[in-house]
Parts: C-alpha cells; structure tokens; sequence
C-alpha cells in the first residue's frame, strides 16, 4: 500500500478499488496460498503489477529498485507462481528447456 501511494497521482485506480483487489485476493484460497508463499518483497511487487497496472517503470520507482531488477524478479515470481499453481506446468517447461 506505501509503494502504491507513492505512484503518480493521475492513476486512474483508486486506493479503495486497489483495496478490493487485496479483499478479493484474501478471498481467493488457492491463490491466496500461493501469493502468501511469497516473500512480502515479491508479493508487493506481483500484486502492484497485476491489480495496479503499474508499468516496470513506476513499478522501479515506488519500490526504489532498478528497472531490472523489476525485470528479473517478475520473471522469477511468474514461473514460482506457475509452478505452486499448476505443477503439470512447470513439467511440460522442464520438458523443453532440457532442465
């Protein structure tokens, strides 16, 4: 909530329609589980990314990392979120990546 305040004021979400998207992640337990099993650093990031559609630019800005580092984590935290979600996914990668 801190990192989302301090985004540009011409955002046109809200801070309460950002607050719903929370109340309905708590909601949502499968999700709501895999999003707990992260780090409060990459859920900050995952859910400012997805419910506030902040570009990797604002994003760099309201948690004070570099624009890679956004880069680089979001990509980290899709494929973990893959994985705690739906398993068979990260097989069917592992299967092509040779990993």
């Amino acid at each position: 909530m801190r990192a989302y305040a301090r985004t540009p004021a011409e955002r046109e979400s809200s801070l309460v329609e950002f607050e719903s998207h929370v109340e309905a992640f708590h909601q949502n337990g499968r999700i709501s589980q895999a999003l707990l099993g992260l780090s409060a650093q990459d859920r900050d990031l995952i859910l400012l990314f997805a419910w506030a559609d902040l570009s990797y630019e604002q994003l760099s800005l309201a948690l004070e990392i570099p624009v890679g580092t956004v880069r680089s984590r979001l990509s980290r935290i899709r494929e973990l979120l893959r994985d705690r979600l739906d398993p068979s996914a990260g097989a069917s990668v592992e299967g092509r990546s040779g990993r």
